[in-house]
Protein backbone atom coordinates (compact mmCIF):
# COMPACT_ATOMS: atom_id res chain seq x y z
CA UNK A 1 0.00 0.00 0.00
CA UNK A 2 1.46 3.43 -0.98
CA UNK A 3 2.40 5.87 1.77
CA UNK A 4 0.27 8.90 2.59
CA UNK A 5 3.00 11.17 1.23
CA UNK A 6 3.01 9.29 -2.08
CA UNK A 7 -0.79 9.48 -2.32
CA UNK A 8 -0.75 13.24 -1.73
CA UNK A 9 2.04 13.77 -4.29
CA UNK A 10 0.30 11.69 -6.96
CA UNK A 11 -2.97 13.48 -6.28
CA UNK A 12 -1.37 16.91 -6.71
CA UNK A 13 0.38 15.78 -9.90
CA UNK A 14 -2.91 14.50 -11.32
CA UNK A 15 -4.92 17.70 -10.73
CA UNK A 16 -5.07 19.99 -13.82
CA UNK A 17 -3.92 22.87 -11.64
CA UNK A 18 -0.46 24.45 -11.40
CA UNK A 19 0.38 24.19 -7.67
CA UNK A 20 3.32 25.47 -5.63
CA UNK A 21 3.91 25.51 -1.88
CA UNK A 22 5.78 28.49 -0.37
CA UNK A 23 7.38 28.99 3.02
CA UNK A 24 6.96 32.17 5.06
CA UNK A 25 9.77 33.87 3.07
CA UNK A 26 8.14 33.12 -0.24
CA UNK A 27 10.58 30.38 -1.24
CA UNK A 28 9.11 27.62 -3.41
CA UNK A 29 9.32 24.36 -1.46
CA UNK A 30 7.42 22.08 -3.75
CA UNK A 31 5.60 22.13 -7.11
CA UNK A 32 3.37 19.62 -8.85
CA UNK A 33 3.87 18.11 -12.30
CA UNK A 34 1.54 20.54 -14.24
CA UNK A 35 3.53 23.49 -12.79
CA UNK A 36 6.83 21.95 -13.88
CA UNK A 37 5.53 21.05 -17.36
CA UNK A 38 4.20 24.56 -17.94
CA UNK A 39 7.55 26.06 -16.98
CA UNK A 40 9.40 23.67 -19.29
CA UNK A 41 7.05 24.29 -22.23
CA UNK A 42 7.32 28.08 -21.88
CA UNK A 43 11.05 28.28 -21.07
CA UNK A 44 10.42 29.55 -17.53
CA UNK A 45 13.45 28.45 -15.52
CA UNK A 46 13.07 30.62 -12.44
CA UNK A 47 9.79 29.20 -11.11
CA UNK A 48 11.43 26.03 -9.69
CA UNK A 49 11.96 24.60 -6.21
CA UNK A 50 14.33 26.83 -4.25
CA UNK A 51 13.50 30.04 -6.12
CA UNK A 52 11.84 32.88 -4.23
CA UNK A 53 8.38 33.60 -5.64
CA UNK A 54 8.20 37.07 -4.08
CA UNK A 55 11.50 38.09 -5.67
CA UNK A 56 10.32 36.84 -9.04
CA UNK A 57 7.18 38.99 -8.68
CA UNK A 58 9.18 42.06 -7.66
CA UNK A 59 11.38 41.71 -10.76
CA UNK A 60 8.33 41.69 -13.02
CA UNK A 61 7.42 45.00 -14.66
CA UNK A 62 3.83 43.98 -15.20
CA UNK A 63 0.82 44.95 -13.12
CA UNK A 64 0.04 41.24 -12.65
CA UNK A 65 3.47 40.65 -11.03
CA UNK A 66 3.06 43.59 -8.66
CA UNK A 67 -0.43 42.51 -7.58
CA UNK A 68 0.66 38.90 -7.04
CA UNK A 69 3.71 39.87 -4.97
CA UNK A 70 1.68 42.21 -2.78
CA UNK A 71 -1.12 39.66 -2.25
CA UNK A 72 1.23 36.78 -1.37
CA UNK A 73 3.20 38.99 1.03
CA UNK A 74 0.01 39.89 2.90
CA UNK A 75 -0.97 36.22 2.93
CA UNK A 76 2.37 35.07 4.40
CA UNK A 77 2.53 37.80 7.05
CA UNK A 78 -0.98 36.85 8.23
CA UNK A 79 -2.86 40.03 7.26
CA UNK A 80 -5.16 38.14 4.87
CA UNK A 81 -6.39 34.56 4.61
CA UNK A 82 -6.93 34.23 0.86
CA UNK A 83 -5.72 35.97 -2.28
CA UNK A 84 -7.29 35.63 -5.79
CA UNK A 85 -6.41 37.20 -9.11
CA UNK A 86 -7.50 36.72 -12.75
CA UNK A 87 -4.73 37.46 -15.25
CA UNK A 88 -3.65 36.82 -18.86
CA UNK A 89 -0.47 34.83 -19.40
CA UNK A 90 -0.07 34.43 -23.14
CA UNK A 91 2.72 32.27 -24.45
CA UNK A 92 4.35 32.90 -27.85
CA UNK A 93 2.07 30.26 -29.39
CA UNK A 94 -1.30 30.55 -27.64
CA UNK A 95 -3.60 32.73 -25.58
CA UNK A 96 -4.16 31.73 -21.97
CA UNK A 97 -5.84 33.15 -18.87
CA UNK A 98 -5.45 31.91 -15.31
CA UNK A 99 -7.20 32.32 -11.99
CA UNK A 100 -4.69 32.44 -9.12
CA UNK A 101 -5.98 31.25 -5.73
CA UNK A 102 -3.61 31.26 -2.75
CA UNK A 103 -4.37 30.32 0.88
CA UNK A 104 -2.13 30.11 3.94
CA UNK A 105 -1.82 27.41 6.58
CA UNK A 106 0.41 26.73 9.55
CA UNK A 107 2.45 23.65 10.52
CA UNK A 108 4.43 23.53 13.79
CA UNK A 109 3.94 27.30 14.21
CA UNK A 110 5.37 27.88 10.74
CA UNK A 111 3.26 29.73 8.10
CA UNK A 112 3.07 28.40 4.58
CA UNK A 113 1.05 29.17 1.46
CA UNK A 114 -0.30 26.96 -1.30
CA UNK A 115 -0.63 28.72 -4.63
CA UNK A 116 -2.84 27.29 -7.40
CA UNK A 117 -3.15 28.56 -10.97
CA UNK A 118 -6.39 27.42 -12.67
CA UNK A 119 -6.56 27.57 -16.48
CA UNK A 120 -9.74 29.59 -17.29
CA UNK A 121 -8.92 30.20 -20.96
CA UNK A 122 -12.09 28.63 -22.34
CA UNK A 123 -14.24 30.51 -19.82
CA UNK A 124 -12.62 33.83 -20.81
CA UNK A 125 -13.09 33.12 -24.51
CA UNK A 126 -16.78 32.37 -24.00
CA UNK A 127 -17.09 35.52 -21.91
CA UNK A 128 -15.41 37.52 -24.66
CA UNK A 129 -17.78 36.08 -27.29
CA UNK A 130 -20.79 36.94 -25.12
CA UNK A 131 -19.50 40.49 -24.68
CA UNK A 132 -19.07 40.80 -28.44
CA UNK A 133 -22.60 39.51 -29.02
CA UNK A 134 -23.96 41.94 -26.44
CA UNK A 135 -22.08 44.81 -28.07
CA UNK A 136 -23.37 43.75 -31.47
CA UNK A 137 -27.00 43.66 -30.29
CA UNK A 138 -26.59 47.01 -28.60
CA UNK A 139 -25.05 48.45 -31.76
CA UNK A 140 -27.94 47.08 -33.86
CA UNK A 141 -30.47 48.71 -31.54
CA UNK A 142 -28.64 52.00 -31.75
CA UNK A 143 -28.34 51.70 -35.54
CA UNK A 144 -32.10 51.20 -35.84
CA UNK A 145 -32.62 54.22 -33.61
CA UNK A 146 -30.20 56.20 -35.80
CA UNK A 147 -32.14 55.18 -38.93
CA UNK A 148 -35.40 56.48 -37.42
CA UNK A 149 -33.76 59.72 -36.32
CA UNK A 150 -32.00 60.12 -39.66
CA UNK A 151 -35.23 59.54 -41.62
CA UNK A 152 -37.00 62.23 -39.60
CA UNK A 153 -34.11 64.70 -39.80
CA UNK A 154 -33.41 64.44 -43.54
CA UNK A 155 -37.11 64.89 -44.42
CA UNK A 156 -37.01 68.29 -42.73
CA UNK A 157 -34.02 69.46 -44.81
CA UNK A 158 -34.55 71.57 -47.91
CA UNK A 159 -31.07 71.29 -49.44
CA UNK A 160 -28.66 68.52 -50.29
CA UNK A 161 -26.03 69.99 -47.98
CA UNK A 162 -28.55 70.01 -45.13
CA UNK A 163 -29.42 66.37 -45.76
CA UNK A 164 -25.76 65.34 -45.75
CA UNK A 165 -25.04 67.21 -42.52
CA UNK A 166 -28.13 65.77 -40.81
CA UNK A 167 -27.14 62.24 -41.86
CA UNK A 168 -23.60 62.45 -40.45
CA UNK A 169 -24.79 64.12 -37.27
CA UNK A 170 -27.48 61.47 -36.63
CA UNK A 171 -24.93 58.67 -37.05
CA UNK A 172 -22.30 60.15 -34.74
CA UNK A 173 -24.90 61.05 -32.08
CA UNK A 174 -25.21 57.31 -31.40
CA UNK A 175 -22.53 55.45 -29.46
CA UNK A 176 -21.92 53.22 -32.48
CA UNK A 177 -19.67 55.48 -34.57
CA UNK A 178 -16.83 57.70 -33.44
CA UNK A 179 -16.56 59.46 -36.79
CA UNK A 180 -18.51 59.85 -40.03
CA UNK A 181 -17.69 61.78 -43.17
CA UNK A 182 -19.55 62.13 -46.44
CA UNK A 183 -18.03 62.85 -49.84
CA UNK A 184 -19.58 63.59 -53.22
CA UNK A 185 -18.57 61.42 -56.14
CA UNK A 186 -17.18 62.92 -59.35
CA UNK A 187 -18.41 60.54 -62.09
CA UNK A 188 -15.57 61.50 -64.41
CA UNK A 189 -12.83 59.83 -62.37
CA UNK A 190 -14.78 58.43 -59.38
CA UNK A 191 -12.84 60.64 -56.98
CA UNK A 192 -14.53 61.74 -53.77
CA UNK A 193 -14.48 65.24 -52.32
CA UNK A 194 -15.30 65.30 -48.62
CA UNK A 195 -18.10 67.81 -47.96
CA UNK A 196 -19.36 66.89 -44.47
CA UNK A 197 -17.61 65.70 -41.31
CA UNK A 198 -18.85 64.70 -37.86
CA UNK A 199 -17.27 63.23 -34.74
CA UNK A 200 -13.56 62.74 -34.13
CA UNK A 201 -12.67 63.32 -37.78
CA UNK A 202 -9.28 64.99 -37.29
CA UNK A 203 -8.11 62.33 -34.83
CA UNK A 204 -9.28 59.44 -37.01
CA UNK A 205 -7.86 60.76 -40.27
CA UNK A 206 -4.52 61.59 -38.65
CA UNK A 207 -3.71 58.00 -37.67
CA UNK A 208 -5.81 55.92 -40.06
CA UNK A 209 -4.00 54.09 -42.87
CA UNK A 210 -7.32 53.87 -44.72
CA UNK A 211 -7.40 57.53 -45.72
CA UNK A 212 -4.74 59.11 -47.90
CA UNK A 213 -5.96 62.66 -48.29
CA UNK A 214 -8.23 65.12 -46.54
CA UNK A 215 -9.60 66.62 -49.75
CA UNK A 216 -9.68 63.90 -52.38
CA UNK A 217 -10.10 60.38 -51.07
CA UNK A 218 -8.46 57.55 -53.01
CA UNK A 219 -8.89 54.34 -51.05
CA UNK A 220 -9.71 50.82 -52.06
CA UNK A 221 -12.92 50.38 -50.07
CA UNK A 222 -14.29 53.74 -51.25
CA UNK A 223 -13.50 52.89 -54.86
CA UNK A 224 -15.12 49.49 -54.50
CA UNK A 225 -18.23 51.03 -52.93
CA UNK A 226 -18.55 53.44 -55.87
CA UNK A 227 -17.85 50.78 -58.47
CA UNK A 228 -20.20 48.13 -57.06
CA UNK A 229 -22.82 50.34 -55.42
CA UNK A 230 -22.52 48.09 -52.34
CA UNK A 231 -21.18 48.61 -48.83
CA UNK A 232 -17.48 47.78 -48.35
CA UNK A 233 -15.69 47.23 -45.03
CA UNK A 234 -12.15 47.04 -43.66
CA UNK A 235 -10.48 46.56 -40.30
CA UNK A 236 -7.49 48.41 -38.87
CA UNK A 237 -6.54 45.71 -36.40
CA UNK A 238 -5.04 47.19 -33.26
CA UNK A 239 -6.45 44.36 -31.17
CA UNK A 240 -6.94 44.60 -27.41
CA UNK A 241 -3.77 43.02 -26.12
CA UNK A 242 -5.48 40.95 -23.46
CA UNK A 243 -6.59 38.93 -26.47
CA UNK A 244 -3.39 39.39 -28.42
CA UNK A 245 -0.59 36.91 -29.07
CA UNK A 246 2.43 38.72 -27.70
CA UNK A 247 3.77 37.40 -24.39
CA UNK A 248 3.91 39.95 -21.63
CA UNK A 249 2.00 42.67 -23.50
CA UNK A 250 -0.29 45.12 -21.78
CA UNK A 251 -4.02 45.68 -22.49
CA UNK A 252 -3.75 49.19 -23.86
CA UNK A 253 -4.63 49.19 -27.57
CA UNK A 254 -7.99 49.43 -29.37
CA UNK A 255 -9.56 47.95 -32.50
CA UNK A 256 -11.13 49.97 -35.33
CA UNK A 257 -13.47 49.04 -38.19
CA UNK A 258 -14.55 51.22 -41.09
CA UNK A 259 -17.30 50.93 -43.71
CA UNK A 260 -17.81 52.82 -46.97
CA UNK A 261 -21.56 53.09 -47.64
CA UNK A 262 -22.63 54.31 -51.09
CA UNK A 263 -25.46 56.85 -51.17
CA UNK A 264 -27.57 55.54 -54.03
CA UNK A 265 -30.87 55.93 -55.81
CA UNK A 266 -32.02 53.93 -58.82
CA UNK A 267 -28.56 52.31 -59.05
CA UNK A 268 -26.85 55.70 -59.26
CA UNK A 269 -24.13 56.50 -56.71
CA UNK A 270 -24.32 60.14 -55.56
CA UNK A 271 -22.04 60.14 -52.57
CA UNK A 272 -20.28 57.83 -50.17
CA UNK A 273 -20.31 57.99 -46.38
CA UNK A 274 -17.50 56.46 -44.32
CA UNK A 275 -18.31 55.21 -40.83
CA UNK A 276 -15.70 54.47 -38.14
CA UNK A 277 -16.18 52.46 -34.96
CA UNK A 278 -13.92 51.09 -32.26
CA UNK A 279 -15.82 47.78 -32.13
CA UNK A 280 -14.03 44.74 -33.58
CA UNK A 281 -15.67 43.11 -36.60
CA UNK A 282 -18.35 45.77 -36.36
CA UNK A 283 -19.94 45.34 -39.77
CA UNK A 284 -21.56 41.92 -39.85
CA UNK A 285 -24.47 40.94 -42.07
CA UNK A 286 -27.11 42.77 -40.02
CA UNK A 287 -25.07 45.96 -39.63
CA UNK A 288 -24.34 45.98 -43.38
CA UNK A 289 -28.04 45.59 -44.19
CA UNK A 290 -28.99 48.52 -41.94
CA UNK A 291 -26.14 50.67 -43.26
CA UNK A 292 -27.23 49.92 -46.84
CA UNK A 293 -30.75 51.02 -45.91
CA UNK A 294 -29.22 54.21 -44.56
CA UNK A 295 -27.58 54.89 -47.92
CA UNK A 296 -30.87 54.35 -49.74
CA UNK A 297 -32.75 56.72 -47.42
CA UNK A 298 -30.24 59.53 -47.86
CA UNK A 299 -30.10 58.95 -51.63
CA UNK A 300 -33.89 59.10 -51.91
CA UNK A 301 -33.98 62.29 -49.84
CA UNK A 302 -31.33 63.95 -52.04
CA UNK A 303 -33.23 63.09 -55.22
CA UNK A 304 -36.53 64.30 -53.78
CA UNK A 305 -34.96 67.60 -52.73
CA UNK A 306 -33.32 68.20 -56.11
CA UNK A 307 -36.57 67.40 -57.90
CA UNK A 308 -38.43 69.81 -55.63
CA UNK A 309 -35.87 72.52 -56.30
CA UNK A 310 -36.36 71.99 -60.01
CA UNK A 311 -40.14 72.28 -59.65
CA UNK A 312 -40.14 75.52 -57.67
CA UNK A 313 -37.36 77.20 -59.63
CA UNK A 314 -38.33 80.07 -61.95
CA UNK A 315 -35.74 78.99 -64.51
CA UNK A 316 -34.37 75.73 -65.82
CA UNK A 317 -31.58 74.54 -68.08
CA UNK A 318 -32.99 72.75 -71.11
CA UNK A 319 -30.72 70.55 -73.20
CA UNK A 320 -31.37 68.57 -76.36
CA UNK A 321 -29.42 65.36 -76.82
CA UNK A 322 -28.95 62.80 -79.55
CA UNK A 323 -27.93 59.17 -79.08
CA UNK A 324 -27.18 57.75 -82.52
CA UNK A 325 -27.92 54.07 -83.19
CA UNK A 326 -30.12 53.75 -80.11
CA UNK A 327 -32.23 51.15 -81.95
CA UNK A 328 -30.18 50.28 -85.03
CA UNK A 329 -26.67 48.86 -85.06
CA UNK A 330 -23.79 51.30 -85.80
CA UNK A 331 -23.36 51.67 -89.56
CA UNK A 332 -26.74 50.07 -90.23
CA UNK A 333 -29.18 51.62 -92.65
CA UNK A 334 -32.76 52.32 -91.66
CA UNK A 335 -35.83 53.56 -93.49
CA UNK A 336 -37.39 56.83 -92.37
CA UNK A 337 -39.62 56.33 -89.33
CA UNK A 338 -40.48 58.11 -86.10
CA UNK A 339 -41.75 56.90 -82.73
CA UNK A 340 -43.00 59.45 -80.21
CA UNK A 341 -42.37 58.04 -76.73
CA UNK A 342 -45.18 58.81 -74.28
CA UNK A 343 -44.02 56.89 -71.20
CA UNK A 344 -41.04 54.90 -69.89
CA UNK A 345 -41.24 52.34 -67.09
CA UNK A 346 -38.41 50.49 -65.35
CA UNK A 347 -38.83 46.72 -65.19
CA UNK A 348 -38.10 44.35 -62.33
CA UNK A 349 -34.64 43.46 -63.69
CA UNK A 350 -32.15 45.51 -65.69
CA UNK A 351 -34.71 46.28 -68.35
CA UNK A 352 -37.28 48.93 -69.21
CA UNK A 353 -40.37 49.50 -71.32
CA UNK A 354 -40.91 52.42 -73.67
CA UNK A 355 -44.50 53.11 -74.68
CA UNK A 356 -45.12 55.32 -77.68
CA UNK A 357 -47.04 55.96 -80.87
CA UNK A 358 -46.04 55.46 -84.47
CA UNK A 359 -47.94 56.06 -87.70
CA UNK A 360 -49.35 52.96 -89.34
CA UNK A 361 -47.20 53.69 -92.40
CA UNK A 362 -43.99 53.64 -90.28
CA UNK A 363 -44.81 50.54 -88.23
CA UNK A 364 -43.26 48.04 -90.64
CA UNK A 365 -39.99 49.99 -90.77
CA UNK A 366 -39.80 50.07 -86.97
CA UNK A 367 -40.49 46.35 -86.77
CA UNK A 368 -37.76 45.68 -89.31
CA UNK A 369 -35.24 47.73 -87.32
CA UNK A 370 -36.15 46.04 -84.03
CA UNK A 371 -36.07 42.54 -85.51
CA UNK A 372 -32.34 42.96 -86.07
CA UNK A 373 -31.76 43.42 -82.32
CA UNK A 374 -31.73 40.64 -79.72
CA UNK A 375 -32.12 43.08 -76.83
CA UNK A 376 -35.32 44.82 -77.98
CA UNK A 377 -38.80 43.39 -78.39
CA UNK A 378 -41.71 45.26 -80.01
CA UNK A 379 -45.35 44.61 -79.13
CA UNK A 380 -48.32 46.31 -80.76
CA UNK A 381 -50.65 47.45 -77.98
CA UNK A 382 -53.51 48.93 -79.99
CA UNK A 383 -54.55 51.12 -82.90
CA UNK A 384 -56.49 54.37 -83.20
CA UNK A 385 -57.23 55.41 -86.77
CA UNK A 386 -53.81 55.86 -88.44
CA UNK A 387 -51.82 55.75 -85.17
CA UNK A 388 -50.45 52.60 -83.56
CA UNK A 389 -49.64 52.34 -79.85
CA UNK A 390 -46.54 50.15 -79.27
CA UNK A 391 -44.41 48.85 -76.43
CA UNK A 392 -40.64 48.54 -76.80
CA UNK A 393 -39.16 46.18 -74.22
CA UNK A 394 -35.45 46.99 -73.90
CA UNK A 395 -33.13 44.64 -72.02
CA UNK A 396 -31.20 47.52 -70.53
CA UNK A 397 -31.73 49.86 -67.55
CA UNK A 398 -33.90 52.90 -68.12
CA UNK A 399 -31.92 56.01 -69.06
CA UNK A 400 -34.84 58.17 -67.98
CA UNK A 401 -34.78 56.67 -64.48
CA UNK A 402 -31.03 57.13 -64.30
CA UNK A 403 -31.35 60.81 -65.21
CA UNK A 404 -34.23 61.24 -62.75
CA UNK A 405 -32.06 59.77 -60.00
CA UNK A 406 -29.83 62.83 -60.40
CA UNK A 407 -32.77 65.24 -60.40
CA UNK A 408 -32.86 65.65 -64.20
CA UNK A 409 -36.30 65.30 -65.80
CA UNK A 410 -36.78 64.02 -69.34
CA UNK A 411 -39.66 65.88 -70.99
CA UNK A 412 -39.56 64.52 -74.56
CA UNK A 413 -38.20 61.43 -76.28
CA UNK A 414 -38.41 60.79 -80.01
CA UNK A 415 -36.94 57.76 -81.78
CA UNK A 416 -36.13 58.63 -85.39
CA UNK A 417 -34.47 56.33 -87.93
CA UNK A 418 -32.79 54.34 -85.16
CA UNK A 419 -31.51 57.30 -83.16
CA UNK A 420 -32.89 58.71 -79.92
CA UNK A 421 -33.53 62.43 -79.33
CA UNK A 422 -34.15 63.62 -75.79
CA UNK A 423 -35.09 66.91 -74.16
CA UNK A 424 -33.91 67.10 -70.56
CA UNK A 425 -34.45 69.77 -67.89
CA UNK A 426 -31.82 70.47 -65.21
CA UNK A 427 -32.10 72.69 -62.13
CA UNK A 428 -30.44 76.11 -62.51
CA UNK A 429 -26.73 76.03 -61.78
CA UNK A 430 -26.50 72.28 -62.33
CA UNK A 431 -23.56 70.88 -64.28
CA UNK A 432 -24.43 69.88 -67.85
CA UNK A 433 -20.97 68.34 -68.27
CA UNK A 434 -21.65 66.08 -65.29
CA UNK A 435 -24.90 64.95 -66.89
CA UNK A 436 -23.10 64.20 -70.16
CA UNK A 437 -20.50 62.14 -68.28
CA UNK A 438 -23.27 60.12 -66.63
CA UNK A 439 -24.86 59.36 -70.02
CA UNK A 440 -21.49 58.61 -71.69
CA UNK A 441 -20.91 55.78 -69.24
CA UNK A 442 -23.64 53.92 -71.14
CA UNK A 443 -23.77 55.74 -74.47
CA UNK A 444 -20.29 57.01 -75.41
CA UNK A 445 -21.60 58.46 -78.68
CA UNK A 446 -24.15 60.83 -77.09
CA UNK A 447 -24.13 64.33 -78.61
CA UNK A 448 -25.20 67.65 -77.11
CA UNK A 449 -27.34 69.40 -79.75
CA UNK A 450 -28.54 72.46 -77.84
CA UNK A 451 -28.47 74.13 -74.45
CA UNK A 452 -30.67 77.00 -73.36
CA UNK A 453 -32.02 78.77 -70.28
CA UNK A 454 -35.83 78.63 -70.11
CA UNK A 455 -38.58 79.74 -67.80
CA UNK A 456 -39.93 76.99 -65.61
CA UNK A 457 -43.14 75.48 -66.98
CA UNK A 458 -46.40 75.76 -65.06
CA UNK A 459 -45.86 73.81 -61.84
CA UNK A 460 -47.90 70.70 -61.16
CA UNK A 461 -50.96 71.38 -59.01
CA UNK A 462 -49.85 70.98 -55.39
CA UNK A 463 -52.78 68.71 -54.52
CA UNK A 464 -52.07 66.47 -57.50
CA UNK A 465 -48.38 66.44 -56.60
CA UNK A 466 -49.27 65.37 -53.05
CA UNK A 467 -51.37 62.50 -54.39
CA UNK A 468 -48.57 61.34 -56.69
CA UNK A 469 -46.07 61.46 -53.83
CA UNK A 470 -48.44 59.38 -51.65
CA UNK A 471 -48.26 56.49 -54.11
CA UNK A 472 -45.72 53.77 -53.48
CA UNK A 473 -43.11 53.11 -56.19
CA UNK A 474 -44.91 49.92 -57.20
CA UNK A 475 -48.35 51.61 -57.32
CA UNK A 476 -46.97 54.43 -59.46
CA UNK A 477 -45.23 51.98 -61.80
CA UNK A 478 -48.41 49.92 -62.22
CA UNK A 479 -50.58 52.99 -62.89
CA UNK A 480 -48.13 54.52 -65.35
CA UNK A 481 -47.71 51.24 -67.21
CA UNK A 482 -51.47 50.65 -67.35
CA UNK A 483 -52.08 54.16 -68.67
CA UNK A 484 -49.31 53.93 -71.27
CA UNK A 485 -50.41 50.46 -72.40
CA UNK A 486 -54.00 51.53 -73.03
CA UNK A 487 -55.51 49.64 -70.09
CA UNK A 488 -57.87 52.54 -69.33
CA UNK A 489 -59.02 52.87 -72.96
CA UNK A 490 -62.38 51.49 -74.09
CA UNK A 491 -62.21 48.93 -75.38
CA UNK A 492 -59.07 48.01 -73.48
CA UNK A 493 -55.99 47.71 -75.64
CA UNK A 494 -54.09 45.61 -73.04
CA UNK A 495 -55.30 43.23 -70.35
CA UNK A 496 -54.21 43.23 -66.74
CA UNK A 497 -52.61 39.82 -67.25
CA UNK A 498 -50.44 41.16 -70.09
CA UNK A 499 -49.30 44.16 -68.05
CA UNK A 500 -48.54 41.87 -65.08
CA UNK A 501 -46.37 39.72 -67.35
CA UNK A 502 -44.59 42.83 -68.61
CA UNK A 503 -43.83 43.90 -65.04
CA UNK A 504 -42.97 40.31 -64.03
CA UNK A 505 -45.58 40.22 -61.25
CA UNK A 506 -48.62 38.03 -60.64
CA UNK A 507 -51.99 39.30 -62.00
CA UNK A 508 -53.52 39.52 -58.47
CA UNK A 509 -50.54 41.65 -57.40
CA UNK A 510 -51.07 43.93 -60.40
CA UNK A 511 -54.76 44.41 -59.58
CA UNK A 512 -54.01 44.99 -55.89
CA UNK A 513 -51.54 47.82 -56.62
CA UNK A 514 -53.86 49.20 -59.33
CA UNK A 515 -56.86 49.35 -56.99
CA UNK A 516 -54.89 50.89 -54.13
CA UNK A 517 -53.46 53.55 -56.45
CA UNK A 518 -56.88 54.29 -57.99
CA UNK A 519 -58.41 54.59 -54.52
CA UNK A 520 -55.85 57.22 -53.48
CA UNK A 521 -56.46 59.20 -56.66
CA UNK A 522 -60.26 58.98 -56.41
CA UNK A 523 -60.16 59.97 -52.74
CA UNK A 524 -58.11 63.06 -53.59
CA UNK A 525 -60.58 64.03 -56.31
CA UNK A 526 -63.88 63.43 -54.52
CA UNK A 527 -63.30 63.58 -50.76
CA UNK A 528 -63.42 67.40 -50.70
CA UNK A 529 -65.83 67.85 -53.61
CA UNK A 530 -69.38 69.13 -52.97
CA UNK A 531 -72.04 66.46 -52.53
CA UNK A 532 -73.85 66.10 -55.86
CA UNK A 533 -77.64 66.16 -55.85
Amino acid sequence: MPSTEQLIKNSLDTLPIHIAILDDDGTILQTNQPWQEYGSQNNIQSDTVGANYLEICSQSSTNTGEQTGRGLSELLDGTREMFTLEYPCHSPVQQQWFLLIAVSFTVDNGRYAVVGHFDITEYKRKQHRLEQQHDQLEALNQLNTAIRTLTHDVIEQSTRAGIEQAACRALVDTDVFVCAWLGRVDPRDESVEITTKAGAYEEIIADSPLIESDAVVDTQIVKEAIRTGEIQTADNKQEHRSFGQQYGSQPTESYRSVAAVPITHEETVYSVVCLYTNRPNAFGTDEQAISTQLGAIVGHAIVATERKQALISDELIEVELQIPNFITEPGGRSADWTVTVTQTVSGSDDDCMMYGTVSEDDLEAVETAVDKRDDIRLTVVGKEQDTVRIELHLRRPSLVSQLAAHGWSTTDIVLTNGGCYLTVHLPPGDDVHRMMDVIRDRFPNVELLARRQISSPQPVDSKLQTVIESLTDRQLTVLRTAQAAGYFEWPRQTSGKEIAETLDIAPPTFHQHLRLGERKIMAAVFDEAPIAI
